[in-house]
């Protein structure tokens, strides 16, 4: 199952995982391994250009964890000068992260509001991995995926070798 979610409800999540579980000041949970037991995990995080950094939540790095910096824009749109559009190389990195995990564990795809950057993640994992594209939808009614990310996810992993 592939799960789209915010950045505010994963943190609540990860909370009600493990009672021993605490945030510091910046936001980054204290001993987080049960999500990764659970979860592979997409993390989709702003990339600070024109905005405060904003810091992952996760204190561990495992190999089932995949990280973003990129905002929700597109290339021509006009906001692509001042924030970090996705690309074709971001699309490979992604591809390539999805070979190397165990695709049979659930999916935690999130973002800031779990709209629209993760709404393109997941919707592409769906297709990818051949899940029934209607149980997905209807797990997930909020996403409006970002169309410029899941064009170029759908058009990188045609030419994916």
């Amino acid at each position: 199952m592939i799960h789209v979610a915010s950045r505010q409800q994963v943190e609540s999540l990860v909370m009600s995982m493990d009672s021993n579980e605490s945030l510091h000041a910046n936001g980054a949970i204290i001993k987080n391994s049960a999500i990764f037991e659970r979860f592979n995990v997409v993390s989709l995080l702003d990339s600070g250009l024109a905005s405060p950094f904003i810091h992952s939540i996760y204190t561990e790095n495992p190999k089932n964890l995949f990280t973003l910096h990129v905002e929700d824009v597109h290339p021509g749109s006009g906001h692509d000068v001042q924030f970090r559009c996705f690309t074709k190389d971001d699309a490979t990195r992604f591809l390539r992260w999805l070979s190397k995990i165990d695709c049979q564990k659930d999916f935690l795809v999130h973002c800031w509001a779990g709209i629209s950057r993760s709404g393109a993640f997941g919707q592409f994992l769906a297709e990818y991995l051949r899940h029934d594209m209607q149980e997905f939808h209807a797990n997930n009614p909020s996403i409006k995926p970002n169309k410029w990310i899941l064009k170029t996810l759908r058009m990188t992993a045609r030419s994916y070798v």
